[in-house]
């Protein structure tokens, strides 16, 4: 199995590690290379700098994406490691300013790595790497568990997770145990769920950045829909999601369309009553949803049966 260890930002660390959310985003502060070392729930390692140069806790993969620093704050908030806009932003400024070859932008792209369950050790418990990690290593290393070093390092780790429960949630698909690859060593006893951070990076991403029914392609006004709404236990998971334009987003939550078998709008009659100044009948007649290119991503036919009968405003 793969993991990575990233050179982690004190502050970000330690602010993360007073708020204790249930994702973060490990952010660079260009967006412009992706992030391809890890697949899905696959840990990655948080080594803090110079001077503690150790291990201070463990994520878990979810996904990455290149978003504007507005669409950032946007869509993950505190959990950029900030308790405001301004200082999230200043942050990244003082970053990408002392790289001369990138000029001042007023919105500029950064690369959101996001990562679930993060657990942050205590001082004490942080790991002393077993090993030489270059200086000359500005943002990160992907090791391996099976083998040298890397066994080595994960060892250590899992003594510090195996007593957290339980187990991992994929990316997408069903319950599985994270476990070492060619081995019959007990899972990694850490549950790992999605939260609403991966949800909202992984909607966007399998909807190809576009509304499925406007197809408004303007990233700052498109949101991650839950077909069942999370507070009705729907799943943060690609198959409850679809991504809309926030307007018609705010118009499915408030009931006032909702979806037949075959994906096309049904619209209630109170959309045209409560909106008669809106061209939003027109703009919803018959329209059908852009479905994802992948099938597993496609919209669960459950939840959307949920919405019609829970939420659908039919008079």
């Amino acid at each position: 199995m793969k993991f990575y260890i990233g050179n982690t930002d004190s502050e970000w660390f330690e602010f993360h590690r007073e708020e204790q959310p249930e994702s973060v985003n490990f952010w660079r502060p260009q967006g412009s290379r992706n992030f391809k070392v890890l697949q899905p729930g696959q840990p990655f390692l948080f080594r803090r700098k110079s001077p503690i140069k150790k291990i201070g806790g463990v994520a878990f993969f979810a996904g990455f994406e290149a978003l504007p620093l507005s669409v950032a704050w946007s869509y993950f908030g505190k959990e950029n490691g900030a308790s405001t806009f301004e200082g999230f932003r200043d942050k990244i400024y003082e970053i990408r300013s002392k790289a001369s070859r990138v000029a001042f932008e007023h919105d500029p792209t950064i690369g959101c790595i996001i990562l679930n369950n993060p657990i942050f050790f205590s001082d004490q418990d942080f790991i002393e790497l077993p090993f030489h990690f270059p200086g000359s290593i500005v943002q990160g290393k992907g090791m391996e568990t099976d083998s040298g070093d890397g066994k080595l390092l994960w060892d250590l780790v899992k003594k510090q997770i195996d007593n957290r429960p339980i187990l991992q949630e994929p990316m997408y698909g069903s319950l599985a145990p994270l476990r070492e690859p060619n081995t019959y060593e007990k899972p990694v006893t850490i549950k790992i769920r999605q939260g609403q951070a991966a949800f909202r990076i992984n909607v966007l991403r399998a909807y190809g950045r576009r509304c499925a029914l406007t197809g408004e392609t303007a990233i700052s006004v498109l949101e991650a829909a839950h077909l069942r709404e999370f507070a009705s236990q729907g799943p943060h998971r690609v198959e409850n999601g679809m991504l809309l334009r926030v307007d018609i987003h705010r118009l499915y939550d408030a009931g006032y369309f909702t979806f037949d078998e075959g994906w096309r709008v049904i619209q209630s009659p109170r959309l045209a009553t409560d909106f008669p100044q809106s061209n939003y009948c027109e703009l919803l007649q018959d329209k059908e949803i852009r479905l994802p290119n992948r099938k597993s991503h496609s919209p669960n036919a459950s939840y959307v049966a949920w919405h019609r009968e829970n939420r659908f405003l039919k008079e």
